[in-house]
């Protein structure tokens, strides 16, 4: 038998980014004709991220109510593209309002299902799922020396990847480590942050510097480590070079943007009080047993209609959940 800790190895998982991709992908109904592919994709979903990576403890981080407002402060346009009519599942729904009406009923009942699993759940309100992850990853994990995959389709988390942290992405369907981003990119994950500030990110309305993108700034800047050493080198040539490249000039006078962009992308803790932290430490000590409920779990699934999407219910939570089961 394997002496696992509860720490040796950390699956967490953006709640939210993973719901909303579901939602807007999964085709699947109840046995009474009802869209419940954001219940029955999600289930499917963490299951097989803990099969794959057969965590000792798997975590799901939602957005707390208000998690936006320290960055909307900064910038009020942060996401502001993912207001209104949305679009999602049109084909599904006669109206946006309807849409929406089974978005929410669907993420309370998933909750309820992880209620009867062995699965830590965590919302801050006022802070944003990324930055509890990254709280959670770089202030508790890290210094134990646990192994973290987090699983989400935010590139915003590259800048977390170190030897013991790998970040999924299930619509790439690829492990990004510390090689595979250098792989793709040519980048390490703190120059990937320095990119991400200077080229901006059109998912959560954040503008970028006009006319730069990577090759650009990585040939001008084979290491781009941070915004103070692109803005520092650039006034140096700009000083000394009588006829400077365009791209010098747009970072120095693009010097106010490059900061608030970098408050904005960065993973902080800023927004989570002491008191919070007390408590997400001691929830992640607790040494409370939670193990997989099958006869509540079961009744949901007959409740929602949606037994015959888990033929064979008890196999799939045994197979999926029973290495949880101890630490949590």
């Amino acid at each position: 038998m394997i002496n696992n800790t509860k720490d040796d190895r950390i699956l967490i998982i953006d709640g939210l980014n993973t719901y909303l991709r579901i939602f807007t992908s999964m085709q699947a109904f109840s046995e009474n004709g009802e869209f419940v592919g954001g219940i029955i994709g999600f289930l499917r979903s963490i299951g097989l991220n803990i099969r794959d990576f057969q965590p000792t403890r798997c975590i799901l981080v939602f957005d707390g109510k208000g998690g936006s407002v320290r960055r909307k402060k900064l910038y009020p346009e942060y996401k502001a593209n993912r207001t209104g009519k949305n679009g999602m599942r049109m084909d599904l729904f006669s109206s946006v309002e309807e849409e929406k009406a089974s978005m929410r009923k669907q993420l309370i009942r998933i909750i309820h299902y992880l209620n009867h699993l062995p699965i830590q759940i965590f919302q801050v309100d006022n802070v944003e799922a990324d930055d509890v992850i990254a709280y959670l990853t770089m202030q508790y994990f890290k210094p134990k020396g646990s192994k973290v995959r987090i699983v989400s389709t935010d590139r915003d988390f590259y800048q977390l990847i170190d030897p013991n942290i790998e970040v999924y992405s299930p619509v790439k369907k690829k492990l990004y480590n510390e090689k595979s981003l250098f792989d793709e990119l040519n980048l390490t994950p703190e120059e990937y942050l320095t990119y991400r500030v200077v080229t901006g990110d059109t998912g959560d309305n954040i503008p970028g510097i006009g006319g730069i993108g990577l090759k650009t700034l990585v040939k001008h800047f084979p290491n781009p480590t941070s915004i103070e050493r692109l803005i520092r080198e650039s006034k140096k040539i700009i000083t000394e070079e009588k006829k400077p490249k365009q791209i010098f000039k747009n970072l120095v006078e693009n010097e106010e943007v490059l900061d608030r962009n970098y408050k904005l992308m960065q993973l902080q803790e800023t927004d989570i009080s002491g008191t919070t932290k007390i408590n997400l430490f001691n929830q992640l000590e607790s040494p409370n047993l939670k193990r997989t409920k099958n006869y509540e779990f079961r009744k949901l699934l007959h409740e929602d209609q949606i037994t015959t999407s888990f033929k064979n219910p008890d196999e799939w939570l045994m197979t999926t959940f029973t290495g949880l089961n101890v630490w949590i």
